[in-house]
C-alpha cells in the first residue's frame, strides 16, 4: 500500500504499520511493561515469548481486563483496577500514559471515515453519536471481539465457540459489532453522550496523506488533505515544493 498514515493503519487495522512502530518505539518488552500496569495479569511470560505479535494480539487477556484498559483510553490515561463484587478494593488511580495520548487514539477509532477504506461507511461500528471503537478477529476466525466508549460507558463484547472451534468468516464487525451496537445504542436512547473534549495542547491539522507534513489551504494538493490532530509541541513540519517533482507527484524516500 506504500506509505500510510498512523490514522488510516489503526482505522482499518492493518498489522504491518503498528508492528513497525512498536519495534521503532522499543519492541515487545516495553510493550509488556504497558500491558501489565494496565491489568493484563495473565501475561506472565518473557517479551520475547510473545515478540513483536504482542501488539496485534499474540497474548492471552480477559475481556474484562482488555475492556478495562479501554476504560483507561477514556479516563485520559488514568487507570485504576475494575470493580465486579462490593468487597473488592478500588487501588489508586495511577496515570499510564498521556491524555494527549490517550485523546489521539480516540480522535482515529472515533472517526468513522478513518475506518471507511477496510469497513465501508454503514458499519455496526458507526454511531449517531461520539463513540470510539475498535475490532479484533483471531486467526482462522477463532474468535472475535469489539471494544469501544463513550463519554459515560465502555462496553466489551467477545464472540466465539467455547470449544474454540473456528466460525465461519465471521469478524470482530459482523460478529461482536451487532451486539455493541445494541448495547450502545440502548444505553444511550435517552441522551445522546458529549464529545470527546480536546486537551488544550492538541491542535487540528491538515496533513498530505502520502507525506503526513501539514498541507495549508494554499497548497494544490489541499483538497487531498486529511484532517487529523497533532500535540502543538510536536506537529509535523509544513510540506515544502522539494516534497514534490514539477508535475506535484510526491518524492518519497528510500523506504518505498
Amino acid at each position: 500500500s506504500g506509505p500510510v498514515t498512523i490514522y488510516h493503519a489503526l482505522g482499518n487495522s492493518l498489522n504491518i504499520p503498528i508492528v513497525r512502530i512498536i519495534n521503532q518505539m522499543g519492541g515487545p518488552e516495553k510493550l509488556l511493561k504497558l500491558y501489565r500496569q494496565i491489568g493484563f495479569d495473565n501475561l506472565t511470560k518473557p517479551s520475547r515469548n510473545y515478540g513483536l505479535s504482542l501488539a496485534i494480539g499474540s497474548g492471552e487477556v480477559t475481556l474484562l481486563d482488555a475492556t478495562n484498559a479501554f476504560a483507561t483510553i477514556s479516563q485520559k490515561g488514568q487507570h485504576t483496577n475494575s470493580i465486579i463484587y462490593d468487597n473488592q478494593e478500588q487501588q489508586e488511580t495511577q496515570q499510564l500514559f498521556s491524555a494527549d495520548s490517550a485523546y489521539l487514539v480516540t480522535s482515529i477509532i472515533s472517526d468513522n471515515s478513518a475506518r471507511t477504506a477496510a469497513f465501508g461507511t454503514r458499519s455496526n461500528l458507526r454511531f449517531p453519536f461520539p463513540c470510539a471503537v475498535k475490532t479484533g478477529t483471531s486467526t482462522d476466525f477463532r474468535d472475535n471481539w469489539c471494544i469501544g466508549f463513550t463519554k459515560d460507558y465502555t462496553v466489551g463484547v467477545w464472540v466465539g465457540n467455547l470449544d474454540n472451534s473456528p466460525m465461519r468468516g465471521i469478524t470482530g464487525v459482523s460478529g461482536a459489532g451487532p451486539i455493541f451496537h445494541a448495547v450502545m445504542s440502548e444505553l444511550h436512547k435517552k441522551n445522546h453522550p458529549e464529545s470527546f473534549q480536546t486537551p488544550p495542547t492538541i491542535t487540528s491539522i491538515d496533513i498530505d496523506p502520502h507525506t503526513g507534513k501539514q498541507l495549508l489551504p494554499e497548497h494544490p494538493r489541499y483538497h487531498l488533505a486529511i484532517r487529523t490532530f497533532a500535540s502543538k509541541t510536536s506537529a509535523p513540519p509544513i510540506a515544502s515544493t522539494s516534497d514534490y517533482d514539477p508535475k506535484g507527484r510526491v518524492y518519497l524516500n528510500n523506504t518505498y
